[in-house]
């Protein structure tokens, strides 16, 4: 078994609802997979002289092989077709960040939080479709859903790959890279994900 898991930089203890290694490591513990796949919208590589971040300490976990990517929330959006009609193909990325108040819309919100929720439902995944319902309807959303929501649409490129689907790797293997759902055809430069561990 391969636990899934999408993960938000700003996810940390300190936030109410946190995703943390913590819990990561709880579930490791507790369904023992033979592997660990988490996808996540932070850099993985990063100088860093003081210590650990909670990434590095999930990418050490001793639970299984535990594989860690980076993934750009954006990219899910555009390769999902989530996108709303605008002036360039293949139109605007919707303006889903409450903490940017000169472009956010609480359409664009409820848009991303409503198609999540029937990504999520299409799966049987119901805690995770009733977290995206009640989030779509939310008049002041804060920075925190935002944060729960990307960390879904991370979730939601593991479970492409998991089922499967073709994956998209863009930047440099030796450093950054960022992982997001497409649809074929790949563009000429681009490289196939491998399968998941089993």
């Amino acid at each position: 078994m391969t636990l899934l898991a999408g993960f938000d930089s700003a996810w940390t203890p300190r936030n109410s609802g946190a995703l943390a290694e913590d819990l990561v490591a709880d579930w490791q513990t507790k369904f023992q997979p033979d592997s660990t796949v988490i996808l996540l919208d932070q850099p993985t590589v990063v100088r860093n002289h003081d210590g650990q971040r909670p990434v590095e300490r999930i990418v050490s976990s001793t639970a299984g092989a535990t594989l860690v990517f980076e993934t750009y929330p954006v990219l899910a959006l555009i390769s999902l077709g989530w996108t709303l009609p605008g002036p360039r193909d293949p139109g605007r990325l919707p303006n889903h960040d409450p903490q940017r108040t000169k472009t956010f819309c609480i359409d664009d919100w409820s848009h991303v939080c409503n198609l999540a929720a029937g990504a999520f439902r299409s799966r049987g995944m119901k805690l995770l479709c009733g977290w995206a319902e009640q989030a779509a309807v939310k008049p002041n959303p804060r920075k925190s859903d935002q944060d729960c929501l990307d960390a879904c649409l991370c979730l939601l490129v593991a479970l492409h790959m998991a089922e499967g689907g073709d994956c998209l790797m863009a930047g440099d293997t030796q450093a950054a890279t960022s992982w997001c759902r497409t649809a074929p055809p790949l563009p000429s430069n681009s490289k196939r994900a491998a399968t998941l561990p089993a």
